[in-house]
């Protein structure tokens, strides 16, 4: 995969992996984890791994958003599951799922859930209300990050960490290099996301990236891949990076 040179981090940082195996984790710097005094996570679905165990770290005021009602997601597949279950006499699945949606139940407690589809002017409204400059965000909320990577950089002094999926590098490659250019932390991480097909130059759509303001530096030169990656896609190809000027 090809990218330009800015996209790279100047330094190997300590990182840890927050979130499930291949799709769903992703690698952050511990102690930004435990300064942080807020989590704002836009983005979950089905998907909470990330936030639980950031979570477990540091146990923080937290709100998860997302356009659909995750116990809505739950009960349908969970309904289906126990029909198909029952059907092929699979109790392991029919088990496994009852876990899932006790463990659900079980973080819901723990954090805000929010029923919205972000857009321009949701970002400035939540983090207007957070009196902290500790705030850890993290955003995978299919394409509409583009949306409000201006409120980012304008809180950014209100930002300790940032994970973050950026979708259709195609399309918006300039807009992607043009926040990294305004956006002062440092990028810690960087990994692609083998869901998405490649082109004949075998660049992906999709990537994501680790931002820190304090991040712990180990080594000089950034080593890819990270022994903590994993692909999104365990069937999916290994994607390389190569950097250009």
């Amino acid at each position: 995969m090809y990218l330009p040179k800015l996209f790279k981090p100047d330094k190997e940082y300590r990182l840890i992996r927050l979130g499930k195996k291949n799709d769903g984790g992703y690698l952050v710097g511990i102690q930004t984890v435990n300064a942080s005094t807020h989590l704002i996570s836009l983005g979950i679905k089905d998907d909470w791994s990330f936030e639980k165990d950031f979570l477990k770290q540091n146990h923080i005021d937290s709100v998860c958003i997302d356009s659909e009602n995750i116990l809505d997601i739950l009960k349908k597949k969970f309904r289906s599951d126990i029909k198909s279950s029952i059907l092929s006499l699979n109790l392991i699945k029919l088990i496994k799922n009852i876990l899932i949606f006790l463990d659900y139940l079980s973080f819901k407690k723990k954090t805000k859930f929010i029923k919205k589809k972000i857009s321009t002017g949701d970002l400035n409204q939540l983090i207007s209300k957070i009196n902290s400059d500790k705030i850890f965000l993290k955003i995978d909320i299919e394409s509409s990050e583009y949306s409000i990577l201006n409120e980012i950089i304008q809180n950014q002094k209100k930002i300790v960490g940032l994970v973050i999926e950026f979708h259709d590098l195609d399309k918006n490659m300039n807009v992607i290099i043009d926040f990294i250019k305004k956006f002062k932390l440092k990028i810690t991480h960087l990994h692609a996301n083998n869901f998405s097909k490649v082109d004949k130059d075998e660049n992906m759509k999709i990537i994501e990236m680790s931002f820190e303001k304090n991040p712990e530096v180990i080594g000089n030169d950034k080593i890819f891949p990270n022994d903590l990656d994993m692909k999104n896609w365990k069937r999916g190809p290994e994607i390389k990076f190569n950097f250009y000027e």
